[in-house]
């Protein structure tokens, strides 16, 4: 066996072992996990620190029993938290728990902040509504009608209603390129972490290549997942058909480069800019205009 390093070296499975005392040769007499100093223990298990006798994930600090995040939720068990608390909470696993049990309030908090539209499709019979809306439609198509510009207000969708209405397009067989109805669908979802692991598209994209599986622990961190995945950048992808009229008279096609107004959410083309919206009346200052395209559309 090699000689072991100055660090704590955590043991693999082919490391010797003294069978005799059932512990590998130069391993820590206490946690038999790392590497022993003369003592016959690791810097660990000599400071105190132990792995947490809740989760056994974390370490804990010197000569404590649980981790950061298990003290904060035996610390709140049983306590039904405002979303001020939630928000002043240290980030560990239990706030994201916290985070995804609140979720939708959370999430109107989110579009008070941002002035967002979206209507979270929470009932059956609406969500059936809009299943019967899309089917048979493209993938262009779909996305109008969850981005609001056919007879539905913007929507955003729940995992569970996010699945069935990507396999009702992945059967109808209207575009062959099944791709497409995930980026279609996929800036639609507000809690993606909880889709199934089943698309490597969808997981390439947006749920960062599956690693995404558990609603973000931090406020930040999701509220950048929430804009960022409500910008379809890759419209471009979809499908190209008539998305709405422009106040000029002519239509608007998916894949034009196009302004959408952040106070009002209309389109307009990018060459009929002027200083205010010509739809809401709103100042569009230039420190205000973001210079950023995703597939095509800029969003101000």
């Amino acid at each position: 066996m090699d000689k072991w390093d100055d660090f704590d070296h955590e043991l693999l499975s082919c490391d010797i072992v003294d069978f005799e005392e059932k512990v590998p040769i130069g391993v820590c007499i206490q946690c038999k996990r790392f590497g022993a100093n003369e003592t016959n223990k690791c810097s660990y298990c000599i400071s105190g620190i132990i792995k947490c006798t809740k989760c056994k994930s974390f370490y804990t600090k010197p000569n404590e029993l649980y981790c950061s995040g298990c003290n904060v939720a035996l610390l709140y068990n049983g306590v039904n938290l405002t979303i001020k608390q939630i928000f002043d909470l240290p980030d560990c696993p239990f706030k994201g728990i916290q985070i995804n049990d609140h979720l939708e309030e959370i999430f109107n908090d989110f579009k008070t902040k941002t002035g967002i539209k979206n209507k979270l499709i929470k009932n059956v019979n609406e969500f059936k509504i809009l299943l019967n809306q899309c089917k048979n439609k493209s993938s262009g198509e779909i996305f109008c009608i969850l981005d609001g510009q056919r007879d539905l207000v913007v929507c955003s969708l729940p995992t569970k209603f996010a699945d069935q209405l990507l396999d009702q397009c992945m059967q109808s067989n209207v575009d062959p390129h099944t791709y497409r109805y995930v980026h279609a669908i996929a800036p639609f979802i507000y809690d993606i972490w909880n889709f199934p692991s089943k698309n490597s598209v969808l997981d390439c994209y947006y749920r960062e290549f599956g690693e995404l599986n558990k609603c973000p622990s931090n406020i930040k961190d999701l509220y950048s997942l929430w804009g960022r995945c409500m910008n379809p950048f890759a419209i471009n992808n979809l499908t190209n058909v008539d998305l709405c009229k422009c106040v000029c008279g002519e239509t608007i096609e998916l894949h034009d480069k196009k302004i959408k107004c952040s106070s009002c959410f209309g389109y307009i083309h990018k060459q009929c800019l002027t200083k205010k919206c010509p739809m809401c009346n709103t100042d569009w200052l230039s420190e205000n205009i973001k210079d950023k395209f995703f597939g095509g559309m800029c969003i101000i």
